[in-house]
């Protein structure tokens, strides 16, 4: 009888040991193939810049049980449309979305989208090579035609200046088709991409074509990205949550290494130094004094 006893106060134990993870909130973290940010096939696979920073997001969030799950540009969107725990990391702010999604503090620095087109088309030799691209002139011009992407959004000036002169661009699918591919092939004249994906595609591609890129006026040189949640019951507590996270890690070496994985080796130690002198990224003076003392 006491044997019975004791053996149901340790059962008792060990359970309570293992109650916050038995309740702990689920997030499902949304995640798509988009190379060099996300890499979800071959050997690199899980190795794309946001791959890596989700996964030491999710490490410091031992409270939540996580969950990854794949899916394409154009369902994750309309997953984020649904009232349940979604998350996911790499959103850009829009006043749109933030109709329906929380975002965290800032998670991520990069630098602006660039306009591109081939080195030997005649659009790069009338454009400037030292001024910024005027993009509302250019996509005024009814012989030039450019590339987006479906469902994606991109930064706020640039993303104003797309919605506002479609015709003159054509939206592809990002899972069947690789813009730089329709570039080189001269389906069309220009693209609008970060530059840290067009040299990955690049490699990747078996013949080597010249690409330039210019500026494009109006567009930051350096974007904040941030962690997205679906606003759902809840949702505020675990963006607080991702917060003191995102706090504890944008300081530390792992987390800057991660940001920089992928940026070009061209733009890499102005990356580098951006993020060393953004206030964010800086460990607090104030603990590092009290350190020394």
């Amino acid at each position: 009888m006491i044997w019975r006893v004791l053996s149901n106060l340790l059962i008792a134990g060990i359970l309570s040991s293992y109650s916050p993870l038995l309740h702990a909130q689920q997030l499902t973290w949304l995640i798509r193939d988009w190379p060099p940010a996300y890499i979800s096939q071959g050997p690199l696979q899980g190795q794309g810049t946001f791959d890596l920073l989700t996964q030491d997001l999710q490490r410091e969030l031992p409270q939540f049980s996580h969950k990854i799950q794949f899916t394409s540009l154009s369902a994750r969107e309309q997953k984020m449309q649904l009232e349940k725990p979604y998350c996911f990391f790499g959103a850009i702010k829009t006043p749109e979305r933030e109709k329906f999604l929380y975002y965290s503090d800032i998670a991520f620095l990069t630098h602006g989208v660039k306009l591109f087109m081939r080195a030997d088309s005649p659009l790069n030799l009338r454009l400037p090579e030292d001024q910024p691209v005027d993009l509302i002139a250019l996509m005024q011009q009814k012989d030039i035609l450019g590339i987006t992407e479906k469902k994606r959004t991109y930064p706020s000036a640039v993303q104003q200046l797309i919605d506002e002169h479609r015709l003159s661009l054509v939206d592809v699918n990002e899972n069947s088709t690789n813009i730089l591919q329709m570039l080189v092939q001269k389906r069309a004249d220009y693209l609008i991409e970060f530059q840290d994906r067009i040299e990955y595609l690049s490699q990747k591609m078996a013949s080597k074509t010249l690409v330039s890129h210019r500026e494009i006026r109006g567009e930051a040189d350096i974007e904040a990205v941030y962690v997205a949640c679906r606003k759902t019951p809840g949702a505020e507590h675990t963006i607080a949550a991702i917060n003191t996270a995102l706090a504890k890690l944008r300081p530390t070496p792992l987390y800057q290494q991660h940001m920089v994985r992928w940026t070009s080796e061209s733009m890499k130690a102005h990356m580098q130094q951006t993020i060393a002198a953004h206030p964010e990224f800086k460990a607090a003076e104030s603990a590092t004094a009290q350190q020394a003392n």
